[in-house]
């Protein structure tokens, strides 16, 4: 029995170390992302890219083809590897007549300066590239694409990937599953990258796959069948305060991280009566085991009492504490900030939280029945303060408008 720690704060907590983000009435939804490099903090948004010193001055603003190098980015991921000092831009590009480009569109920086020099690479992926995503080891790069309901993959050779060059890249299929997530592998001690799926048609399953060797060589794939949570396939609907016009929610599995063998996986689940939106995590253990048999270490189901939860992004320190970063919203309560701890030290499906970090101004209702929200949350380690971690969510400002929080989090 999943038992658990429901302690709601009613106010922000500090505020120190927040600041809103980027705010936009015209692009829907803001896709949020946020990763922090030795001397930077860096948003990414469907709107835009921006960049803040540590000490919260923002020194530029970018469209997306700024630092991804294509005209009609869209879905934009931003990613510190700290093991290298590199920074990553992913995204999806836009044909004219809005259809899927065949290619990823790639960003490598050049030094740990995300305002410096460039790589811009199109990895070439035929299918089609929408949802794009990232995720890498040592020595390798995986990146995912689910355009038209098919996951599909790439995987790069990592110090080919820092010199500006996609020679070896190596396709590979991954199947027709519901959701699928490229495990970031932060920390820097495995070569072998990983794969978080929910296969179809089996929901509640979650399927850890494990790529081993460097292109241009062979590439072995292993996997491995757990409990998982039965992640929401697409549309969910989140009713909110002061209006009718619910939030369309999309994608069940977010996000998955990995440090020292061990990986957690988020998303948002179905639960409770009436049902509503709830969170689902999943840390999975014995990754580096040989032969390969991961096993499920810990599992927890986060709820709030008739509030919708939705859109998890986590991180995981080296102490083997974790922070979860989300929305939560209902008919009596616009779309807010959440945020839930993990300890190391806490007993098997224990959480702290949800606490409030960001409470909505205002209805949500640029489109009607539904209002698109999302698509993601971001959460990033500091490198240089191992355990602390910088959350971007977004919240309603006002009916046609989204703005996005930032917020240092040290579970």
């Amino acid at each position: 029995m999943i038992r658990r720690v429901l302690l709601i704060a009613l106010l922000a907590g500090s505020q120190a170390h927040a600041l809103d983000g980027i705010q936009n009435q015209f692009v829907r939804p803001p896709d949020t992302q946020v990763a922090v490099g030795a001397n930077h903090i860096v948003e990414a948004t469907n709107a835009g890219i921006r960049v803040w010193l540590r000490n919260l001055t923002v020194v530029a603003d970018y469209g997306l083809t700024g630092l991804t190098g294509c005209f009609n980015a869209f879905d934009p991921r931003v990613v510190y590897d700290a093991s290298v000092s590199r920074w990553y831009f992913l995204s999806g590009d836009k044909t004219a007549s809005g259809g899927f480009q065949p290619y990823y569109c790639l960003g490598v920086s050049k030094t740990n300066d995300p305002t410096g020099d460039y790589y811009y690479l199109k990895v070439p992926d035929p299918v089609g590239v929408d949802y794009p995503d990232i995720g890498y080891s040592t020595d390798k790069v995986l990146l995912r694409n689910k355009a038209n309901k098919f996951e599909d993959l790439v995987i790069l050779n990592k110090q080919q990937l820092l010199a500006g060059q996609i020679v070896s890249a190596m396709q590979t299929y991954g199947g027709d599953d519901d959701d699928a997530r490229p495990v970031r592998g932060v920390g820097g001690t495995t070569a072998d990258v990983f794969l978080a799926t929910e296969p179809v048609p089996q929901q509640g399953t979650l399927r850890v796959i494990r790529f081993r060797g460097v292109p241009p060589g062979a590439i072995t794939k292993a996997n491995k069948d757990l409990l998982g949570y039965n992640y929401l396939p697409f549309p969910g609907v989140a009713e909110q305060a002061g209006t009718s016009v619910t939030l369309d929610i999309r994608g069940g599995m977010h996000h998955a991280v990995m440090r020292q063998n061990k990986m957690w996986v988020a998303g948002h689940w179905r639960c409770g009566s009436p049902l509503r939106l709830c969170l689902g995590l999943v840390r999975v253990d014995g990754l580096g085991s040989s032969p390969f048999n991961p096993s499920v270490g810990n599992r927890i189901g986060v709820s709030l009492s008739g509030v919708h939860l939705f859109y998890p992004a986590l991180g995981f320190a080296a102490s083997g504490n974790a922070v979860v970063a989300f929305n939560g919203s209902n008919s009596t309560q616009y779309a807010a900030v959440y945020v839930a701890e993990i300890r190391a030290t806490d007993p098997i499906g224990v959480y702290r939280g949800p606490f409030l970090r960001k409470a909505g101004l205002g209805p949500y209702a640029p489109t009607s029945p539904a209002a698109r929200w999302g698509d993601y949350s971001g959460v990033a380690e500091d490198p240089l303060q191992p355990g602390v971690f910088w959350i971007a969510v977004e919240y309603p400002i006002n009916t046609t408008t989204w703005g996005t929080w930032l917020q240092q989090a040290i579970p």
